[in-house]
């Protein structure tokens, strides 16, 4: 390898550490950041109910859920979208806090199940049989609240469109970023592979001319 060469491999070496020094600033500053106060505010709660094991617990998480989204100032205008196209019903706050609401809703209507049954000599079922039952009915509360994803997704990407919008287009920005650095640096590495073996010719070809002048002035 030439000595240009190895400039050039040591700029592209370089030009490798700047091009990936955008996407892990975007990670670290948005785990150190924002997601770290999401999950403190929101997330960590939703997970909290879907591990409860009375509906009670669930009903006490899901409110404090709740009450992050709103200390985030997660407003029921709000979209899970930056472009207007992206801003539809199933993608808005207000459809947010109808679905935790609906489950706060349902974990009632167990307690109120629950009530009624447990110690109930008239109950039709039994004990072994309703706690069967209650257990199905915790169940599919949990259902509610992980069902192909966590039900906080919206709040989740409504937080990042509307306070956050460089981690909410992070991967698209470090997309370009790296298009943008990945282009002259191939180019770099192509011209330097190809030309290598030109530059290597014309060191050869200067120092047996350097040999050839040498041996000439010793001969005279």
């Amino acid at each position: 390898m030439s000595g240009k060469s190895r400039k050039i491999w040591f700029f592209i070496a370089i030009g490798i550490i700047l091009m990936l020094s955008l996407p892990i600033g975007l990670w670290w500053g948005n785990m150190t950041g924002p997601s770290y106060t999401f999950n403190l505010k929101v997330h960590s709660y939703m997970e909290n109910a879907y591990f409860a094991n009375t509906p009670e617990l669930m009903i006490q998480q899901l409110k404090q859920c709740r009450e992050g989204m709103e200390e985030l100032e997660l407003t029921p205008n709000m979209y899970d979208a930056y472009f207007a196209w992206d801003k539809v019903p199933h993608r808005q706050m207000l459809y947010q806090y109808q679905h935790i609401d609906s489950i706060i809703a349902r974990a009632n209507a167990v307690i109120i199940w629950r009530n009624q049954n447990y110690g109930n000599d008239s109950a039709d079922m039994t004990p072994e049989t309703l706690g069967d039952v209650y257990e199905v009915k915790m169940d599919n509360l949990r259902g509610f609240l992980q069902e192909e994803g966590w039900s906080d997704w919206i709040a989740n990407g409504a937080y990042y469109a509307n306070h956050y919008l460089i981690y909410y287009l992070g991967e698209l920005i470090g997309l370009i970023w790296i298009i943008i650095w990945i282009v002259p640096m191939v180019s770099l590495g192509w011209y330097s592979i190809v030309k290598d073996d030109d530059w290597a010719s014309e060191e050869r070809r200067r120092n047996e001319q350097r040999q050839q002048n040498y041996r000439f002035n010793r001969s005279h």
